[in-house]
């Protein structure tokens, strides 16, 4: 796939750690990175499944195990604040609830706080997963992808709008 500037990008919870994980050291500029709750290290998000799951710590040694040569890295090695810094991107604004239950606000603090031109937007009682079916922040996120957008008036027109696609677009859940 080819992108260009024009590329926007909207991620929640595991989404922006393997969307930044994947685009780390890639030569592609995100204009706009939207993320709803970011996890900073895997490891923690594995420790949540296995507690919800209930493994036997035998059990998640080794699925642990295979999972390592399959990624190539400790899982200890996997965080979002270590990706983000070989990311290319304009801005990145990432949206989480302070009182998130699933995912704890401090996660996406630890990746604020890795680079610069990033801001961390405290919601308060939306939930992990309620955020995303959320009015408010629907259109939060809508208008901030349309300023990205008239931000970009060095670049070439994009053969379609993203106002356009606001527009028609069909929230589904």
């Amino acid at each position: 796939m080819q992108l260009n500037n024009d590329f926007h990008l909207i991620s929640h919870s595991f989404g922006t750690l393997a969307a930044m994980f994947a685009l780390s050291d890639q030569s592609i500029q995100v204009n706009q990175f939207i993320a709803l709750s970011s996890p900073n290290r895997l490891e923690y998000l594995f420790e949540i499944f296995k507690n919800q799951l209930k493994l036997p710590e035998t059990t998640y040694n080794g699925i642990i195990d295979k999972i390592k040569p399959i990624i190539g890295l400790d899982l200890s090695d996997i965080k979002a604040s270590n990706f983000v810094q070989g990311m290319d991107f304009r801005s990145l604004s990432i949206f989480h609830d302070i009182h998130d239950e699933v995912l704890p606000f401090s996660e996406s603090k630890e990746v604020v706080e890795a680079t610069s031109h990033t801001e961390l937007i405290e919601l308060n009682r939306l939930g992990h997963y309620r955020m995303l079916w959320n009015q408010d922040l629907i259109r939060e996120v809508s208008h901030r992808l349309l300023d990205a957008e008239k931000s970009l008036s060095d670049y070439p027109s994009p053969s379609f709008g993203i106002h356009q696609e606001l527009n028609e677009l069909q929230w589904a859940y």
